[in-house]
């Protein structure tokens, strides 16, 4: 929750709905369909008080504790130091990218993808965004972003080590590989893939790409990959 006073009078935003319904019983509308005094859901999922609403050069706007929008813009992002000049269509995007800390509802969109729900999917639940549009451009923005792509790898670092495919797993299979296949391609791209997302290897620009573009395992994925560690340990054990 994030507080300005403005003449001595405190005004709220809230980072989500779930939020805003701890202190309030009125549902909040749609920031483009609110009235002035009403509570608004932002495009991102964040929720404040209209503080005004009028019209400039026959364009309507509204002033909120998020800046001055006009209605055809996009509303989202932190906080402007000052609310009362018109924020520039790109002033919330730019912001919103170069944050280097994640807020709770990034964890929660990271971890969400890290699981293997689709990002837009993922988007949608964590910020309560309406816009199935506006919901797959962000997403695909956010797992650009330092950030969220490293809460997406810290977790998907986590659910592999619970299912026992650690680093010292991975490079005793390369190894095993090696010394026991005279071609096995599948599996040495395989275990390269795996240890890729464990980001075994130095990051280069070609690697962080291929990053990026993960986005999780499904519940398939990881039910293969236990099968995977599963039989592997099974066949170690039959050889000895």
């Amino acid at each position: 929750m994030y507080k300005k006073t403005i003449k001595k009078v405190n005004h709220y935003l809230y980072d989500s709905i779930t939020e805003y319904n701890l202190y309030h019983n009125k549902k909040p509308v749609y920031w483009k369909q609110g009235n002035e005094g009403d509570w608004i859901v932002s495009d991102d999922g964040q929720v404040c008080q209209i503080l005004k609403k009028g019209v400039m050069n026959g364009k309507s706007y509204i002033r909120c504790l998020l800046g001055t929008h006009f209605l055809q813009n996009e509303m989202d992002g932190d906080p402007p130091k000052n609310i009362y000049s018109f924020t520039r269509d790109n002033f919330g995007t730019d912001n919103r990218l170069k944050r280097e800390k994640p807020n709770t509802k990034e964890w929660i969109f990271g971890k969400y993808v890290a699981n293997g729900i689709d990002p837009k999917e993922a988007y949608k639940k964590a910020f309560g965004s309406k816009s199935d549009e506006y919901a797959k451009i962000w997403s695909k923005r956010l797992l650009t972003t330092k950030r969220v792509s490293n809460i997406v790898s810290k977790e998907i670092r986590e659910m592999m080590d619970e299912l026992g495919i650690t680093d010292d797993y991975l490079l005793a299979s390369a190894k095993e590989v090696i010394d026991t296949t005279d071609k096995d391609a599948d599996k040495v791209r395989a275990i390269r893939m795996l240890m890729e997302i464990k980001d075994m290897f130095p990051k280069q620009n070609s690697q962080t790409e291929s990053l990026t573009v993960f986005q999780g395992f499904s519940k398939e994925q990881l039910s293969a990959l236990k099968d995977s560690k599963q039989i592997g340990t099974i066949e170690a054990e039959k050889k000895r």
